[in-house]
């Protein structure tokens, strides 16, 4: 798929609360932030590169990244962070990445990305899922579909997997090592 139809939205933007507080996009993960695992695999699968922070802006933008806050107090959640960004997403398309997720690969990327557009137009979003969980941390859609968040939030909805349910959604089943899609939630998993 053509990288200049797609926008990543790096999710940057939580409280971390099991990590302290610690913003963990600048956490550091085998000698580098975490956040720059997600620009390295992001920068060759998009057109732009957006980042839903809520603290150390000028750290992000000393990255030279374009940085969004939440405009919905009390950190309500990844999904905040997609409602910020998406009024600045100008592609058809939108990868969505947590920056806490070091061993995603282009090649994962890629995967969902033909999962996306396989079955002509059937599909609105994309998503990997295992016999665990849905794995949220990584996903791609139609950027339009963003538009439906606020509604989604005003019911008292916050989970990201419930609102992927609301679209029409690829579901494709994972088979190879969950370790791809491994989250630094603790100092313990560094």
């Amino acid at each position: 798929m053509d990288a200049n139809l797609y926008t990543t939205v790096i999710l940057a933007g939580g409280k971390a609360s099991r990590m302290s507080g610690t913003d963990k996009g600048l956490v550091i993960y085998q000698g580098q932030p975490l956040i720059r695992y997600a620009l390295s695999v992001a920068a060759t699968q998009c057109e732009q590169i957006l980042v839903s922070a809520n603290r150390n802006l000028q750290a992000y933008r000393a990255l030279g990244l374009t940085v969004y806050s939440d405009k919905l107090t009390d950190f309500p959640g990844p999904l905040a962070g997609l409602i910020s960004c998406a009024p600045h997403i100008k592609t058809p398309y939108t990868i969505v990445l947590s920056c806490d997720m070091p061993n995603i690969s282009a090649k994962i990327i890629e995967q969902l990305k033909e999962q996306l557009h396989c079955d002509a137009g059937k599909y609105s979003a994309a998503v990997f899922r295992d016999d665990q969980a849905t794995q949220c941390g990584l996903f791609v859609c139609e950027s339009a579909v963003l538009n439906s968040i606020s509604a989604f939030l005003e019911n008292n909805q916050r989970a990201v997997h419930l609102w992927l349910k609301t679209l029409n959604l690829n579901e494709i089943f994972w088979s190879g090592e969950r370790s791809v899609f491994k989250n630094i939630n603790r100092y313990s998993d560094l």
